[in-house]
C-alpha cells in the first residue's frame, strides 16, 4: 500500500530484495521468470504489467509480498488477457511468538492483500488461481509448476490461430463449436485453395520430403511412388498455409478432400508429422480440438488426437483408434506408412500412418461447451495396455480406464456431454487440468 511507502520509505528496498531472491530461486527450478519492482499504485502496476506482457508470459503472478489494496490493481488486471495467479509471498516461514515483532508483521502481511483482490476478482467474474505456501515447502513449488503449466496450456490454446481445411464434417454437430466461446477465430481453407497450393509445390521439395519419409517411416511395399509423392505434396501445401497464417493448429476434413479429384487424400501423413512437431490437430475439420491439442502439447509434451471406437463390456476396456493419423512420437515402434482407399464420390488412394500407441499411464481429455455456452473440460484417467492389435490398422491402442466399470465411465462421459473427439495425454495430471479450467473459467469433470 502506498501509505506504507510514505510512512516507511526504507521498506521498499527490503521487499524488492525479497522479489529478486525469489526470481533467482525459481530460475534454478527451470522456471523462466520476469519480474517487476514492488508496486503499490495503479501507474506502477500498469507499467509493470506492460513490461511483463511484452515478454510473452504464460502466467501473471500477483505476488503480495505485502499488502496492496485491490483498487490499485483491478484497473489493470480486469483488462488483461493472460491467466492470473494470486500468491501471498512472504519471507517468514515459521511463527515464533516470542521473537515476532512489528517489523516482521509489516514485511510479511501480504495474505490480506490476496484476500482483498480475490474477493473483488470473484465479484467481477474474472477467473484467477490461488497459491498459498512458502518456497521452503516443496509441495508449494510443485503446485506453482502446475499453475504455470496450466497457464502455458491456455495461452498456447488461445494463441494457436487455428486453420480449418475442407470445412466441417456435415452432421457431426458435437464438433461444431463457435470459436467465440473460447475467444478463438478460425481461418478457413476450402478444397479449391488447398488444391491450388498443392499444384504450386516444386518437384525438388517433394523429393526432399520423401527422403525424410524414408528415414522416419517403414514404408509399405504396396505404396507406389506416385502415392508417396501425393502425400509429400499435400504436406508441403498444408505447411505453407500454416506458415502464412502463423498457425499452430489445423482441423482437416478428410471427406471433402478425398472427394475432390484434385486432392483425393485425407492428408493423414501431414497431420501425423505435424503433431510430432507440437502442432495441434483435429479430424473431421475439428479446429477447436486442434487448438486444444496444441495447448496440451505445450504443457505436457507429446499429445495425440484420438477417438473411442469400441467397448469391451466384459473386460472393462476401450479401443482407441483413428483412420490413419496420430502423433508418431507416441508409437511403440517405428511407424509404418500404408496404402488406403476411399470410395465415395470418387475413388481415392492415399497414404495413412499405422502404429500402436506405447503402453503407459495416460488421460483422455475432451474440450466442449455446456448448456450455458461455457467451456467444459472432461477427462478419463487410465492406462494404455501392453496388448497388440495386429489385425487393425491406423494409430490404435487398448485403453483400460482406472474406474472399475467401463459402463459407468461411458455413462458419465455421455451425461456430461463429451464429444467423440479426444486428446490422448501421457503422464497427464488431473491437478493441472483442474487449474487449467480454473484459469480459463471452464468447468472440469474428472472421471
Amino acid at each position: 500500500i502506498d501509505l506504507y511507502n510514505r510512512l516507511r520509505p526504507e521498506r521498499k528496498a527490503t521487499l524488492d530484495k525479497v522479489v529478486a531472491n525469489l526470481s533467482e530461486n525459481l530460475s534454478e527450478l527451470e522456471i523462466d521468470v520476469v519480474s517487476t519492482e514492488v508496486v503499490s499504485t495503479f501507474k506502477q502496476a500498469e507499467d509493470g504489467c506492460d513490461k511483463l506482457l511484452s515478454q510473452g508470459i504464460d502466467l501473471l503472478v500477483v505476488g503480495h509480498v505485502a499488502y496492496c489494496e485491490s483498487g490499485e490493481l483491478l484497473k489493470v488486471l480486469q483488462h488483461l488477457k493472460v491467466p492470473i495467479l494470486l500468491w501471498p509471498i512472504q519471507s517468514l516461514f515459521e511463527i515464533k511468538p516470542e521473537f515476532l515483532d512489528d517489523n516482521d508483521l509489516l514485511l510479511n502481511h501480504g495474505v490480506h492483500g490476496t484476500q482483498d483482490l480475490a474477493s473483488m476478482l470473484g465479484r467481477m467474474k474474472i477467473p484467477f488461481g490461488l497459491l498459498h505456501g512458502h518456497t521452503d515447502q516443496p509441495d508449494c513449488l510443485t503446485e506453482l509448476r502446475d499453475w504455470l503449466r496450466a497457464g502455458r496450456i491456455i495461452q498456447s490454446f488461445r494463441n494457436s490461430k487455428p486453420v480449418q481445411i475442407g470445412g466441417s464434417f456435415e452432421g457431426m454437430l458435437d464438433l461444431q463449436i463457435g470459436g467465440e466461446v473460447f475467444d478463438l477465430k478460425v481461418h478457413t481453407v476450402d478444397t479449391g485453395k488447398i488444391a491450388e497450393r498443392m499444384a504450386k509445390i516444386e518437384d525438388a521439395q517433394i523429393a526432399s520430403l520423401i527422403e525424410e519419409y524414408r528415414e522416419t517411416f517403414d514404408i509399405s511395399d504396396k505404396l507406389d511412388e506416385n502415392t508417396l509423392q501425393k502425400s509429400a505434396r499435400g504436406e508441403l501445401a498444408v505447411r505453407d498455409i500454416l506458415n502464412e497464417q502463423k498457425s499452430q493448429a489445423v482441423g482437416i476434413n478428410f471427406l471433402t478432400l478425398c472427394n475432390d479429384k484434385r486432392i483425393a487424400d485425407g492428408l493423414h501423413v501431414a497431420a501425423s508429422r505435424l503433431m510430432a512437431e507440437g502442432f495441434g490437430y483435429g479430424g473431421e475439420g475439428d479446429w477447436v480440438t486442434a487448438s486444444f491439442v496444441r495447448g496440451l502439447q505445450q504443457g505436457f509434451g507429446s499429445v495425440s488426437f484420438s477417438e473411442i471406437f469400441t467397448v469391451g463390456y466384459k473386460d472393462n476396456r476401450l479401443i482407441l483408434k483413428h483412420w490413419g493419423e496420430g502423433n508418431i512420437l507416441l508409437s511403440r515402434s517405428k511407424p509404418r506408412v500404408n496404402m488406403s482407399k476411399f470410395s465415395d464420390k470418387i475413388q481415392a488412394e492415399f497414404s495413412i500412418i499405422d502404429f500402436e500407441f506405447k503402453p503407459g499411464k495416460c488421460l483422455l481429455a475432451n474440450l466442449n461447451v455446456d448448456e450455458n455456452g461455457k467451456g467444459k473440460l472432461i477427462s478419463i484417467s487410465g492406462n494404455i495396455e501392453n496388448h497388440h492389435l495386429p489385425k487393425l490398422g491406423g494409430p490404435r491402442a487398448v485403453f483400460k480406464p482406472d474406474a472399475d466399470d467401463v459402463r459407468g465411465v461411458l455413462n458419465e462421459y455421455a451425461r456430461l456431454g463429451g464429444s467423440h473427439h479426444l486428446a490422448l495425454i501421457y503422464d497427464g495430471c488431473e491437478k493441472t487440468l483442474s487449474k487449467l479450467a480454473r484459469l480459463a473459467n471452464w468447468s472440469y469433470h474428472a472421471i
